[in-house]
């Protein structure tokens, strides 16, 4: 038996004048290699929960490899960006959240300038997914309370927000970051060149395995899975945007052999290269309505 008896308190963790507004919840799911550009939001903050898959999102041109449990939170107008893996797609829950602040920071901010984005929900994670999935769930049925419901759960997750914002996350150190950051911005640029650990070790002059543990440290991925699904969500968006041949989209991503790069391409989709251009062109020609 727990018996824990509640005494009123006040507590100032907002300013006087803070009036949280939820403006919006979103899921998105199973879309393999899915990804949204960089972009901002003014006067408002955006609270990710990442309830599985794995990612990569940029904030200020950081990249922070994501996976299950943990939450993401931009504070208002940060630049940020996501791309989804392709084997693992993400599943996410975004709420965004105007008219606040917090004591010692700025309107809007849960974090400090620069701090790292990522945190880790731990032992909390059912707590955050039953959250978003009960604002869900309340905004699509509308019943007597709905509202101030969902605007008393998104104050909830505010201040759990804040609560884990202060408890130590085990970030990874600057140099690791530093090293690793430089390691996956050189994949982004040259994923079209022939590259192997040894061209990465001799062009940051250091060994393949120190290369290899930075960025496991870092993101959570290795190099050169890193490099594929780089190359595999180009070839999605060349079959997708033009009437290439397979050859040229293979070696257009990277892959002198197209026979070898179908065969990745189908390990990491799901789908033949081929397949996947004509399920997008049939859903080009037959939009949703």
């Amino acid at each position: 038996m727990i018996f824990l008896p509640f005494t009123l308190t006040k507590e100032n963790i907002f300013t006087e004048d803070s009036h949280p507004e939820l403006l919006k919840i979103v899921h998105s799911c199973d879309q393999p290699g899915w990804k949204l550009n960089a972009h901002s939001h003014t006067r408002q903050a955006e609270i990710l929960y990442i309830a599985g898959g794995e990612g990569i999102y940029t904030a200020d041109n950081m990249p922070y490899h994501v996976h299950e449990g943990d939450i993401v939170i931009f504070n208002s107008d940060v630049i940020h960006s996501v791309e989804s893996n392709v084997a693992a797609p993400l599943d996410v829950w975004s709420v965004t959240i105007q008219n606040f602040q917090l004591q010692g920071l700025p309107p809007n901010h849960l974090l400090p300038d620069r701090a790292c984005p990522v945190l880790s929900s731990g032992s909390r994670h059912a707590v955050f997914a039953s959250l978003y999935e009960e604002i869900c769930w309340q905004r699509q049925r509308e019943q007597a309370g709905y509202a101030q419901i969902c605007h008393m759960l998104s104050v909830s997750l505010l201040l759990l927000c804040y609560q884990l914002s202060k408890e130590p996350q085990n970030p990874a150190a600057p140099q690791t970051l530093e090293l690793a950051s430089r390691v996956l911005s050189y994949l982004d640029e040259h994923f079209r060149e022939p590259i192997t650990m040894e061209t990465l070790a001799a062009h940051f002059h250091v060994s393949a395995s120190h290369i290899s543990h930075e960025v496991n440290s870092a993101f959570h991925v290795s190099p050169i899975n890193y490099l594929i699904d780089r190359r595999i969500r180009h070839a999605q968006w060349e079959l997708a945007s033009t009437d290439h041949s397979l050859k040229d989209v293979a070696l257009h991503a990277g892959y002198e052999n197209p026979s070898h790069f179908s065969q990745l391409f189908f390990r990491r989709t799901g789908l033949k290269p081929l397949e996947f251009r004509r399920t997008y062109t049939e859903q080009d020609k037959n939009p949703r309505p």
